[in-house]
């Protein structure tokens, strides 16, 4: 997730147009002598009861509409070919039995005809597929499977295309078409319960194999659509339940598709999002949940407003990552292209690999790139533990208990990581310099049949270890390097749920000190850990966050017990607190931004 604030970045806006009713003209009349206009009476197609999923297109591409529709009874979906004009009418089918007393015959305008689905259908497309100028069908259904049936002309299908898609939403709206790649082909996108599942149509005009587009929360309807009139697909993501019902991906000038951007709307229970006023942008027609009333809506964007000093308002905006059933995972921002713009590097533990982010020059994320690597990665650190002006990638797997190193190579490949030999699983890790101006250590803490081990590891070899306290059982949610009692040396602050904080103090010439110290406000279930120069002096607190406010504390010897020893206590003093916005906020994060010149920054709260 990211927060911007940038004065450059446009704030898109919901703009709503309340009406009580929509109603639709049957007839006009200017003064005595106007043209008037109705409907003929209704044509009869008898089909199924249960019948649903109603398209309209040129099948046969004699330049009239057909109709298509879903028929479950049959298993089977009907095709009605227009046959308006036609002078040589095709005979309708004979019916299978004899015609109950009150049953019409089908009238003349459409031809029957049929294709058997052996499924229960439960969202289907009508749209070109492979480039050849006819439309293709797609549908989804149960048993679960995607399937695409190419329209080979003279009223002939091909054998069906399948792709075994077992998490596929069985809803009318999992299914839509559209170029979201900007090749100006169309692809195929299916809506499934934890991801997006995008068919490209490559250059051979046959779509290739799935591939998984991550989106936050839950959605319940996807449409691919120009939001902002630029002439590119963009993709919407529609959860009536939620109370940010409608959100968007732009996709930009790379063919990429940007952050999701939320917006706020009271409950509803029906939309629709087109084009209705042939402006080549988006608008949403809404029905409020509640009372009923009809809102008309389209996207507009404006300049960001002056909101504190430098600062302009920005627009909350999220990145989703593909979800995972982990309860941690690796994520670091760090230059690893040497562009002095920082990159985005998550591990995805189920799957056994890490997915870089690169940072482009205008401050948005590239496209995905994905790499085979540890599974169950838990921690990421970077730092340029040799020297060579390269970063390594350091990685810990807390499921095959190993620890790898690796690095980005020039021409952009990320290899499989060499793995560190270890006496023990590994349970933590951090990297950075323990001296100012010394090269990156990497800090561990291993279990050894029970028993706590503190390890640092240089580049070249040499191996440091240290035996921890007999009452360090619990295991650590994670470990930082920081300069807790600012004395010029980097300190190890490990933290633990529902227990004191550990911080292993840097001395000297010995090994650290294992300090165990109640964090102010107590223990928390998810503890985190920030660092920010509240004062301005270049030294940075720490940051501590207990539900609705963040403390800003440093590492502070108290005098000793008179008479008995010279051994120091120690405690985290306060130097700052900062609320939340209200007594229930729950703060999940905290980042400082320089602002100008001032020599402190401002801090910014998730």
């Amino acid at each position: 997730m990211r927060i911007s604030v940038s004065p450059q970045l446009p704030t898109w806006l919901l703009a709503l147009a309340t009406a009580g009713a929509l109603a639709l003209p049957l007839a006009a009349r200017a003064g005595t002598n106007s043209a008037q206009f109705g409907f003929t009476g209704p044509e009869f197609y008898p089909l199924d009861p249960g019948i649903s999923q109603l398209h309209a297109a040129d099948l046969d591409g004699d330049g009239l509409i057909d109709l298509i529709v879903v028929n479950n009874a049959r298993s089977k979906i009907n095709l009605l070919y227009n046959q308006t004009g036609h002078t040589n009418l095709a005979p309708q089918p004979a019916a299978a039995g004899p015609r109950d007393m009150n049953e019409l015959p089908p009238d003349a305008r459409f031809r029957l005809d049929s294709i058997a689905s052996e499924k229960r259908i439960s969202s289907l497309v009508v749209a070109d597929l492979n480039g050849d100028g006819r439309p293709d069908l797609a549908y989804y259904g149960e048993p679960k499977e995607l399937v695409v049936l190419y329209n080979q002309g003279t009223n002939g299908w091909s054998t069906p295309k399948r792709w075994p898609i077992d998490d596929g939403q069985l809803n009318p709206n999992a299914l839509a078409t559209g170029d979201l790649n900007g090749d100006h082909r169309t692809d195929l996108l299916l809506l499934g319960e934890n991801c997006l599942y995008l068919l490209k149509q490559g250059a051979d005009r046959t779509l290739q194999e799935p591939e998984r587009i991550p989106y936050s929360g839950s959605v319940k309807s996807i449409q691919i659509l120009d939001i902002n009139g630029d002439g590119r697909d963009d993709l919407l993501l529609v959860n009536w339940e939620s109370p940010n019902p409608f959100r968007f991906r732009l996709q930009n000038n790379r063919g990429q598709l940007g952050p999701e951007i939320h917006f706020s709307l009271p409950p509803i229970r029906s939309y629709l999002a087109d084009d209705l006023n042939g402006d080549h942008k988006t608008e949403v027609v809404t029905i409020a949940l509640n009372s009923g009333r009809v809102n008309l809506a389209n996207f507009t964007q404006k300049p960001a407003e002056p909101w504190a000093g430098d600062f302009h308002q920005g627009q909350f905006q999220v990145l989703p990552l593909k979800k995972t059933g982990k309860a941690k995972r690796g994520t670091v921002w760090a230059d690893l292209t040497g562009r002095q713009h920082s990159d985005l590097l998550v591990a995805e533990p189920d799957s056994g690999q890490i997915t870089l982010y690169r940072q482009e020059p205008d401050g948005t994320l590239g496209a995905a790139q994905t790499f085979p690597s540890l599974t169950g990665i838990s921690d990421l650190a970077v730092g340029d533990w040799n020297g060579d002006g390269r970063p390594e990638i350091f990685m810990l797997s807390s499921d095959e208990r190993q620890v790898g190193v690796t690095h980005l190579e020039p021409g952009g490949r990320i290899p499989f990581p060499t793995l560190l030999p270890l006496d023990g699983t590994p349970l933590a890790l951090a990297v950075g310099p323990l001296q100012p101006g010394a090269r990156p250590s990497l800090a561990l803490i291993l279990d050894q049949d029970g028993k706590r081990l503190l390890q640092i590891r240089s580049a070249d070899g040499k191996v440091k270890s240290q035996k921890l306290s007999d009452n360090f059982k619990s295991n650590p949610v994670s470990m930082t390097l920081v300069d807790a009692d600012q004395d010029g040396l980097a300190d190890l602050v490990v933290l633990i749920p529902y227990e004191k904080v550990k911080i292993l103090r840097q001395v000297p010439n010995k090994n650290f000190e294992e300090l165990d110290i109640a964090p102010p406000g107590g223990g928390s279930d998810q503890p985190w850990l920030s660092t920010a120069d509240i004062d301005g002096d270049g030294k940075p607190e720490l940051l501590l966050a207990e539900k609705n406010f963040v403390r800003a504390v440093v590492l502070q010897a108290e005098n000793p017990a008179t008479g008995l020893t010279n051994k120091l206590d120690w405690m985290l003093k306060v130097k700052e607190q900062i609320n939340g916005a209200a007594s229930n906020s729950r703060i999940v994060g905290a980042a400082p931004l320089a602002k100008g010149t001032n020599r402190v920054a401002s801090l910014f709260l998730l």
